[in-house]
C-alpha cells in the first residue's frame, strides 16, 4: 500500500491518494482542490481510480471532484448518508459552493462497512461530532481522520452538524484502536494513534470524562 498526501485549497486541506500497487487500482480520500494536480498524479503513475471516499462533506474536502469526473464520468463518490443534504448548493461568506448532493454516482456508506481497492479493506468507522456524517477510514497501519481529529487537537463543533458530545463519544472509539497507527489528517501533520493518547488534551479529556 501507498500513500501520497497532497495539501491543497485556501484551507490547506489533505488529499490523499491510497494505491494497491499489485493491482494498480487507487482511491483518493477527501480531493480538496486542484483537480489537475490529482488527476495528473493518478495518470503518471497510470493507476485506475475506483473511488472517492470521503470522511465527511464539508467544502473544503469535496471541490476537485468536476474536475476528476470529468477525466473519469464513472467515478463513484463515497460519504456517510447524514452529510447528504438534500440541497446541491451551500453558501459560505457569500460564495456558492456544490455540496456532496451535487454529484453522482453517490453511495452512502456506514459504520462497519468494508471498502476493498485491489488488496486493501478500507474499514469505515462513523465518528460524528465534526458533522453529522463523519468516518474514520482504517487501512492496515493507517488512520485516515479527516476533521475529526488531527494533531494535537480536534476538529470544530460550532459549525453546522457539530456536536462536542458527539466529537467526545467519536475520540474514545479512536483511543481504542491500536496505538500504531499512523494518523492522516484533514488539515497539518501526521501523528499517531499512540502520541495523541499521550499529548492531546482533547483525547485525554475525553477519556477522562467516560
Amino acid at each position: 500500500m501507498n500513500i501520497k498526501q497532497m495539501c491543497l485549497g485556501e484551507y490547506l486541506t489533505n488529499t490523499y491518494i491510497l494505491s494497491d500497487p499489485i493491482s494498480g487500482k487507487c482511491v483518493i480520500i477527501d480531493p480538496a482542490d486542484s483537480g489537475e494536480k490529482i488527476a495528473g498524479y493518478i495518470l503518471e503513475n497510470a493507476f485506475t481510480p475506483y473511488a472517492i471516499l470521503l470522511t465527511h462533506g464539508h467544502y473544503d474536502h469535496i471541490l476537485a471532484i468536476p474536475v476528476l469526473q470529468k477525466q473519469w464520468p464513472e467515478l463513484a463518490i463515497y460519504c456517510h448518508k447524514a452529510d447528504c443534504p438534500n440541497e446541491t448548493v451551500e453558501y459560505d461568506m457569500g460564495k456558492a459552493f456544490p455540496t456532496v448532493s451535487a454529484f453522482s454516482p453517490l453511495i452512502n456508506y456506514n459504520s462497519g462497512a468494508v471498502i476493498s481497492v485491489g488488496n486493501i479493506n478500507v474499514h469505515i468507522l462513523h465518528t460524528p461530532g465534526h458533522t453529522k456524517g463523519s468516518v474514520v477510514l482504517r487501512t492496515e497501519g493507517a488512520l485516515f481522520t479527516g476533521d475529526t481529529v488531527f494533531a494535537g487537537s480536534v476538529g470544530r463543533t460550532d459549525l453546522p452538524g457539530g456536536d462536542s458530545t458527539e466529537l467526545m463519544n467519536s475520540l474514545r472509539i479512536i483511543a481504542g484502536l491500536d496505538e500504531n497507527l499512523i494518523i492522516y489528517p484533514g488539515h497539518g501533520p501526521c501523528s499517531t494513534v499512540k502520541h495523541e493518547l499521550s499529548h492531546n488534551i482533547y483525547m485525554r479529556h475525553a477519556l477522562r470524562s467516560i
